[in-house]
């Protein structure tokens, strides 16, 4: 529901990975452009999943190729994305991606 009203939008991408007419996962990006504030337009990951059953297998590896290609057609420089600290394999993931840490995010509970 959270993406449904973006899907076909210019700019945003939604990839999806089936087996047996099952989704077992999917990327959705977009990109981000503000003139003035960014040289060029910055692709970010806003969602990855891949089913529990399917990790390790190349899949979200798949996923983020076909995103970087759609990035680099839109004419982003770069990908962005955020992953939760704690995510070990994730983190591993976007290390073998070459994704470096360039910020932090911090929180305070209320």
């Amino acid at each position: 529901d959270n993406y449904s009203n973006r899907i076909g939008l210019d700019g945003h991408k939604l990839i999806l990975i089936e087996e047996n007419e099952e989704i077992i996962g999917y990327l959705y990006g977009f990109i981000y452009h503000i003139p003035g504030v960014y040289k060029s337009p910055i692709a970010i990951v806003d969602a990855l999943f891949i089913d529990e059953n399917y990790r390790r297998k190349g899949y979200a590896t798949l996923l983020m190729k076909v995103f970087r290609n759609f990035a680099i057609e839109k004419g982003a420089r770069q990908i962005e994305l955020k992953v939760v600290s704690e995510n070990v394999p994730a983190v591993g993931l976007y290390n073998k991606l070459t994704f470096a840490e360039t910020k932090k995010y911090m929180k305070v509970n209320l």
